[in-house]
């Protein structure tokens, strides 16, 4: 552990109040269940905390009973954070060490973990399976419409980091721009109160989840209608980009956010509307121009995440005949190795694709 950092006993909470409420905002809606102490199974020694020098940087909550069945024997980890400026050091293995030590102490079996949700499935492989249990799957995010075997390795990390964001900025009226099947509207749901799915008249996808048929240039909606804009891998398929922006600007309030994906590395498809692809630096002036402030712009993969999907989807043209089964099988081990390979891979220039957070700046924030 870094001479700087420390696990601090539980009766700490009443010092740094404060600064575990502006942590648990910055990651979570529904923050006031763990910082009012309401979970299901809280105890005085739940909180499990980091500081360093002295200031919280991280934190877990450790609870004796879960959600997800009446086994008393195992319980549930809640509210994983670590502050941003503190990413990437390890920190969140040292809370879970501790976490484990804990539930190990209070005679627990394991504890529920939903690993994918917190993109900590390197958690599952480094302490295994026995005292870990993963939330079932009927319980998590549903698979994406478009997932398939020889794509799930793009929609895994797109997915987890876009129900974050979503976690952290959506809220109200959320306008979906390009809703196509309106594939994330389960996730969006208890984040917003209503979800309005906007695409094209010529639109490839089955209409039954379109709320209005009309242009991302002009959705028809009233100026500030909005609270929250979606658009996932949408603006590469638009003529013009600029003016799809400057209509997100219109229709959203002061002080609600953009949540977009868009590729940099992507092969040609749904020709011909197939126009764009698009760097940090060129979304970052598209968005800034019309008066947005960006708050988040996070690459989705490195080199290996890239090159893989991507001759997955080339290999996928040879699957058919007696060989397609060896196909499928090669599909996955290919996704697979990139997924555990793309921990320790930061070669962003190379990313497929990034996810953007700007904010329509004014006042009403």
């Amino acid at each position: 552990m870094p001479a700087e950092a420390e696990i601090a006993h539980p009766s700490i909470r009443a010092k740094i109040r404060t600064q575990e409420e502006r942590l648990l905002q910055l990651y979570f809606r529904n923050w006031e269940n763990a910082y009012h102490g309401r979970l299901p199974g809280w105890r005085d020694a739940s909180p499990v905390y980091m500081l360093w020098n002295g200031q919280l940087v991280g934190g877990i909550y450790l609870c004796d009973r879960n959600e997800f069945d009446k086994n008393r024997l195992w319980g549930q980890l809640h509210y994983f954070f670590v502050d941003p400026r503190f990413r990437g050091i390890g920190l969140h293995s040292l809370l879970f060490q501790e976490a484990v030590s804990r539930a190990r102490s209070w005679g627990l079996e394991g504890v529920y973990i939903n690993t994918d949700r917190y993109m900590l499935g390197e958690v599952y492989v480094r302490w295994g399976a026995v005292f870990w249990k993963r939330i079932p799957k009927s319980m998590v995010r549903p698979k994406h419409a478009n997932m398939c075997h020889y794509n799930w390795l793009l929609y895994r990390i797109h997915d987890a980091v876009l129900m974050q964001y979503l976690e952290r900025y959506a809220s109200g009226t959320l306008v979906d721009i390009g809703c196509g099947d309106k594939p994330y509207g389960a996730l969006t749901k208890g984040l917003v109160t209503t979800h309005i799915g906007v695409d094209h008249p010529a639109t490839v996808h089955d209409r039954a989840n379109i709320d209005i048929v009309a242009s991302a240039y002009d959705t028809a909606l009233l100026s500030g209608a909005a609270d929250t804009v979606l658009c996932t891998a949408v603006l590469e398929h638009l003529e013009r980009p600029q003016d799809a922006i400057r209509e997100m600007h219109r229709i959203l309030k002061p002080g609600g956010y953009v949540i977009l994906s868009t590729p940099l590395f992507w092969h040609l498809h749904e020709e011909p509307r197939d126009f764009y692809r698009y760097t940090k630096h060129g979304l970052g002036y598209l968005f800034t121009k019309p008066g947005f402030e960006i708050v988040e712009l996070q690459p989705l993969s490195g080199f290996v995440v890239t090159f893989a999907q991507e001759f997955c989807y080339f290999l996928q043209r040879f699957r058919r005949g007696p060989i397609g089964r060896l196909m499928a099988g090669l599909q996955f081990f290919i996704q697979w190795t990139a997924y555990v390979l793309n921990r320790w891979d930061r070669s962003y220039g190379f990313t497929w694709a990034y996810l953007l957070v700007a904010r329509r700046s004014g006042s009403g924030s």
